[in-house]
């Protein structure tokens, strides 16, 4: 995989991994779910990592931990 052009910078494996993650939570895919966003999450660069929007991913991170 490629590194995306610099105007999508957040195009990368741990996003996608996220949004899949939320995706496989909201059809009650609780166990795939948390794997991918824990690696998701994990996988972000320090940068994002301490953004606002990933409160998102770890909310839903811990509605699939305790589903699962």
């Amino acid at each position: 995989m490629g590194e995306p052009p610099p105007a999508v910078y957040w195009y990368s494996e741990p996003f996608f991994q996220l949004n899949v993650g939320v995706a496989l939570a909201g059809i009650g895919e609780d166990g795939d779910a948390v794997s991918l966003l824990r690696e998701g999450l994990a996988g972000l660069p320090g940068e994002q990592r301490q953004a606002g929007w990933v409160q998102e991913y770890e909310d839903a991170l811990t509605g699939a931990e305790e589903r699962a």
